[in-house]
């Protein structure tokens, strides 16, 4: 047996059905025998990227060809050997059985680690961008400021802003925002295995903090996006010894601590401030009404809390 009728024998409807991916196999760019996803290599969003069921032959409208063992390589952020293991489940033929043909080399450069999920991209949908728009964001300086992607209607983290979080400026984890509202999981995390570093030992934001001047903290992505300027969040009122390191290593003068207005928050809040404060010469809690967050507040509010970072 080929490694080319190992190829040909692929399932790959099943291959992309069990991993949430939608496919069109008739309508606009889609030619007859074939079917079309979004394509993982560009920027793509609208389903140019076609696979001719017989042949695997892939190919984009937008940056040409590809081969289907790369875009199982994309899919799963896995090695070749494992891409060819998926040929085999999807094909029903035992890898062994293959006599592998296909050209490699011995000193080609190893896989980019892929973090951020295939299926996102920079180009937001309008479903998107009408939900940054109700929780009073600017979807252009939002986006641009805080590098943010989004998905569409494929994949495991389908309708949702991409949020990536940021070690000495790699990319190192992300979650996911639900856009739709009505999604059981409203924030969906990376898997650990999957990130470089585990969010709840970083902050979120790293990447636009420098050092000394203030910095505000906050709960979550969107408080953060909120306030915009010299602000961090923990991704939750449990901060922990990795997230507080961090903290007292950037060298800030003063720390304001505006997590969400409920009795649990205000005590987790008052913690860091202790704890803070034998490392920062100036450490504040801002109090918020019963039940509120800085996403909730006006923008009277916020624009007294931006002052009091830019100082």
């Amino acid at each position: 047996m080929s490694f080319r009728e190992l190829i040909e024998s692929f399932d790959v409807k099943s291959f992309l059905d069990e991993r949430g991916i939608d496919f069109t196999e008739y309508g606009k760019n889609v030619t007859r025998g074939w079917i079309n996803i979004r394509c993982i290599f560009c920027s793509d969003h609208s389903n140019h990227l076609g696979i001719n069921l017989k042949t695997k032959q892939i190919h984009c409208w937008k940056c040409g060809s590809h081969k289907l063992i790369n875009l199982i390589q994309e899919l799963d952020d896995c090695s070749y050997g494992a891409a060819k293991d998926t040929l085999s489940k999807f094909g029903g033929i035992l890898v062994s059985d293959v006599e592998d043909n296909s050209p490699r080399s011995e000193t080609a450069p190893p896989l980019r680690r892929r973090i951020l999920p295939p299926e996102c991209s920079r180009e937001f949908p309008r479903m998107h961008l009408k939900y940054l728009r109700s929780r009073g964001f600017n979807p252009r300086r939002i986006i641009s400021r805080f590098n943010l992607r989004a998905t569409h209607n494929i994949g495991k983290y389908k309708f949702r802003i991409i949020a990536p979080f940021y070690y000495r400026d790699k990319i190192v984890s992300f979650t996911g925002l639900d856009v739709t509202r009505k999604q059981e999981v409203p924030y969906k995390n990376s898997p650990i295995a999957n990130s470089i570093i585990d969010p709840k030992k970083i902050i979120y934001n790293l990447q636009n903090i420098g050092y000394g001047g203030s910095l505000g903290v906050v709960e979550g992505i969107t408080d953060a996006w909120r306030i915009e300027e010299n602000v961090t969040a923990t991704m939750g009122i449990k901060w922990t010894k990795e997230q507080f390191y961090l903290l007292t290593r950037l060298n800030k003068k003063r720390l304001f601590i505006i997590f969400d207005g409920e009795p649990q928050a205000l005590t987790e809040a008052k913690k860091l401030a202790r704890d803070a404060s034998g490392f920062i010469s100036k450490v504040e809690v801002i109090e918020l009404p019963y039940g509120k967050d800085p996403c909730d507040l006006p923008e009277k509010d916020i624009s007294k809390i931006r002052r009091w970072l830019r100082e």
